[in-house]
């Protein structure tokens, strides 16, 4: 019986595990690219962020203005209705790899999804990325020669 209940907690470990969020750390002030470059990423609109202080499922969406959908709200993060969000500093740009934010704050963490995502939630699930934006570590106290 032993070796059954050991196999069936990593099991679950592995379970739970599976479905968790791909995780990036960037520091404040850098920027980070949010890579669209695997299959099916190619069609990507823009992209939408679940910001960590927004409360309820907040999304906001930034349509690239390269796509020819969406023109009205490209070029700017909007809500869920297509109204402007004010006060928004995060610039977005389409690379040849994916989407470059540039210079992130702290308010900047979230989770991060291509627009439109994919159908299969499992699939979409997999490809959002949870950006972890912190304050870079103090420089070393200088050394005594």
């Amino acid at each position: 019986m032993k070796p059954f209940s050991i196999i069936f907690l990593f099991s679950l470990l592995a379970l739970c595990y599976s479905n968790s969020e791909l995780s990036a750390h960037v520091f404040v002030g850098k920027d980070y690219t949010f890579d669209l470059s695997y299959d099916g990423a190619e069609n990507s609109e823009g992209v939408k962020r679940l910001l960590d202080t927004e409360t309820g499922e907040k999304w906001q969406f930034f349509y690239f203005c390269e796509t020819k959908k969406n023109a009205k709200k490209c070029g700017s993060w909007v809500d869920d209705k297509g109204v402007k969000i004010k006060g928004v500093s995060t610039k977005v740009k389409r690379t040849a790899d994916g989407a470059l934010f540039s210079k992130l704050t702290l308010k900047d963490a979230g989770s991060y999804a291509r627009v439109p995502e994919d159908k299969d939630e499992a699939q979409a699930s997999l490809q959002r990325v949870r950006v972890t934006v912190q304050s870079p570590p103090p420089p070393p106290p200088p050394t005594k020669n």
